[in-house]
């Protein structure tokens, strides 16, 4: 993790920030007309001005110089007349971020003076709520089994990017460090003969229910297993992604979040960014994969 802070130019060492971001290195593959390249991507969060400095375009500013930190000179536009170009490792291939705001905000801090900044990708979330008993075989995976099948989930991710692609490669350890056992239990996934699913335990706020969000499935998930783990959880709604309906969703309902939604800005030659949202290569409950990171 990097932070990032914007401060007068007349007093680089002050700790009176005027704005302040985090980036996430993470690994990536791109589908190019080349083959296969291994690429950087960054995630970008925690976008944070003072109260009493808003409104001013700091945060703005600071993003567009972002731009310049992470991406390579020649993929960005000629460097506009804001004093001096930033440093850092200038080796993204695209950076990504989620916005709690109108992502016209982050379209708007744009690279050089015209050139859109992270463009808004819609997400296709769904909620289903599970209702009644549900009773079927499976094994619930722990932390140590979900992290063993990184290598496994990397190579299928690999297999079926398609040209003009570019997924980052998700980390399925983290899931324990997003929630942690304390708070969410022994358990972040369960698998059956035919494949496996990996979750979090989550829940938006106190007076909500738990949620069991889907992060990765693989393979031939029955909706009954799924559905049971939830139970077993104490989950009573049921949260995935992902594009078009499966036979799952007879009876769930597609949201469109007001937060957050997911933006990418891709450097260099153009790219589709498949957000997590949308990685989907067949219906999920049929042979099939989809993914959250």
């Amino acid at each position: 993790m990097t932070s990032w802070a914007l401060v007068p130019a007349a007093d680089p060492c002050t700790t009176d920030l005027l704005s302040h971001c985090v980036t996430y290195r993470r690994r990536a593959v791109a589908r190019t007309r080349h083959g296969d390249e291994e690429v950087v991507a960054y995630g970008v969060s925690a976008v944070y001005t003072p109260p009493a400095l808003r409104g001013r375009g700091y945060a703005r500013r600071s993003l567009q110089l972002l731009h310049y930190a992470l991406a390579p000179r020649e993929a960005l536009p000629p460097f506009p007349d804001w004093g001096m170009p930033p440093h850092g490792p200038r080796d993204a291939r695209l950076s990504f971020l989620h916005s709690g705001i109108d992502g016209a905000f982050y379209t708007a801090c744009t690279q050089g003076l015209e050139r859109a900044g992270w463009v808004l990708k819609p997400p296709h979330t769904r909620l289903l709520t599970v209702r009644g008993p549900a009773e079927a075989e499976y094994e619930m995976l722990g932390a140590k089994d979900v992290a063993e099948l990184q290598d496994a989930y990397e190579m299928i991710l690999r297999q079926r990017l398609r040209p003009g692609q570019v997924a980052v490669i998700p980390d399925l350890s983290a899931l324990t460090r997003l929630a942690p056992p304390s708070v969410c239990g022994e358990h972040f996934g369960a698998r059956v003969a035919t494949g496996w699913f990996t979750y979090l335990k989550l829940r938006p706020s106190e007076d909500m229910p738990w949620r069991l969000t889907l992060s990765v499935v693989h393979g031939t998930v029955p909706f009954a297993v799924v559905a049971s783990v939830a139970i077993r959880e104490r989950a009573s709604v049921i949260e995935y992604g992902g594009e078009g309906f499966t036979d799952w969703d007879e009876d769930g309902v597609e949201i469109d979040y007001e937060w957050p939604k997911p933006c990418v800005c891709v450097y260099g030659e153009s790219l589709e960014w498949i957000a997590p949202e949308t990685l989907v290569i067949e219906a999920v409950g049929v042979p099939g994969h989809w993914a959250w990171y």
